[in-house]
Order: structure tokens, then C-alpha cells, then sequence
């Protein structure tokens, strides 16, 4: 599958498509039962100096892999009082898109990961969900956290990422 997928961004870039629509379709919803997650935008930040991407993947993920990591990152607010976010919450068990959420993870070298593809950074946050910071998105989490049920867990929630070699580069996110 991998192959098929760097075969098909290869093929985008030089404007052809060896892949018929069906095959390309077959893999993509596979890629996606086995990743839960899609990247749609792979960008450089001049200003953070770190890559930026865009993307989406659904509820269920969101509170296992990222809800964990809330209290990671000691410049970010902690958690407020749940009341505040009762409308959110009976929002989010009728099917409300909220807001996306931004995540960073930190990297020695941003050399290694500059060159990913979409399905390599998908790849990349998996593995490293342990190392993610939530920047913006703590109450949102908590909430959806709350509000969980199991109608909603394929829900979408999307969010940007930053990958940067310093931490305090992510101040300004």
C-alpha cells in the first residue's frame, strides 16, 4: 500500500496516473481503516521555522492518541471548569465539527522529516503520539473527552501540526 500511495504522489507531481480510479479509492479507504487519520496539506512555516500540516482524523483516535497528552506542555493553560463547556458538550454527542485542534511534536532534526509524504507524517505521529504537545485545543479535548459516546466515534476532528526541532519556537502557535 505504501508504494501504491508514493506511485500515486509521484504520479500527481508529474501529472499522470497510472492507477485507475477504483484501485486509487480501494486504497485510500483502506489506508485510511488501518491509520484513522488523513493529512491534506504539508507546509513549511518560515516563521516557526518548523513544518506545518493539515489534517483530520476522527473522534475515537483524537481521545485515545491525544487526550492523554494535555498536560505535556508547561506553557499551555490547564483544563477549566466543566460548565463552561456544557453547550460543547451536548454539541459534540449531537455531531457538531468543532474548531480544529493544534499539535507539535518536537524533532532533533528537522531534516529527517522534511520530505515526508502525507501517509510518512501520518506514520510519524503515530509513532510518536507519546511526544505530541496539544498547543491549542486542551478544553475542546477535555470536553469531547466528556461527551464521548460510541454513535460519535467516527466523528471528525481536525487539526494542524507543527513539527519543529525547538520547543520554543512553539510559543508562538
Amino acid at each position: 500500500i505504501r508504494l501504491l500511495i508514493l506511485l500515486y504522489e509521484i504520479d500527481i507531481k508529474v501529472g499522470r496516473i497510472f492507477l485507475n480510479r477504483e484501485k486509487l479509492i480501494y486504497i485510500y479507504l483502506n489506508l485510511y481503516k488501518t491509520y484513522r487519520m488523513e493529512i491534506f496539506d504539508i507546509e513549511f512555516d518560515k516563521v516557526v521555522k518548523s513544518i506545518y500540516c493539515s489534517g483530520k482524523t476522527s473522534y475515537e483516535y483524537a481521545i485515545n492518541a491525544f487526550h492523554p497528552q494535555i498536560d505535556r506542555y508547561y506553557a499551555q493553560r490547564k483544563t477549566m471548569d466543566e460548565k463552561f463547556y456544557s453547550k460543547l458538550e451536548r454539541d459534540i454527542r449531537t455531531g457538531c465539527i468543532m474548531p480544529p485542534i493544534t499539535i507539535a511534536v518536537i524533532v532533533e532534526n528537522l531534516r529527517d522529516v522534511d520530505n515526508f509524504s502525507t501517509i510518512e507524517i501520518i506514520q510519524f505521529l503515530k509513532e510518536r503520539k507519546e511526544d505530541v504537545y496539544i498547543l491549542d485545543g486542551i478544553q475542546r479535548l477535555n470536553t469531547l473527552k466528556r461527551a464521548y459516546i460510541e454513535d460519535i466515534k467516527d466523528c471528525k476532528l481536525y487539526f494542524n501540526l507543527l513539527i519543529s526541532e525547538k520547543e520554543d519556537r512553539l510559543l508562538y502557535r
